[in-house]
């Protein structure tokens, strides 16, 4: 099998399991049309959706990824308090 049959195999595997895991992909959010057949076009995907826990953290409602709303915030890294 050649480099780009396993890329093309790799990347269907990952599409479906993302497909099965969340219900389908979600939408880019690019509204312009810069092409016909582009993500502009179709509008498909499920819509984003998120939930602010109250409690400095919001949840994705597609995926169930939860992560802190202020980036700076304790236990949060952001590349200059790394040692």
């Amino acid at each position: 099998m050649t480099k780009t049959a396993v890329t093309v195999v790799a990347i269907t595997i990952l599409l479906a399991g993302a497909e099965s895991i969340s219900g389908g992909l979600r939408k880019t959010g690019q509204t312009t049309i810069y092409r016909t057949g582009d993500d502009g076009y179709y509008q498909k995907g499920i819509a984003r959706s998120y939930t602010d826990n109250h409690d400095g953290t919001v949840t994705d409602n597609v995926t169930g990824l939860m992560w802190a709303k202020d980036g700076n915030a304790a236990g949060c890294l952001n590349g200059q308090n790394v040692t």
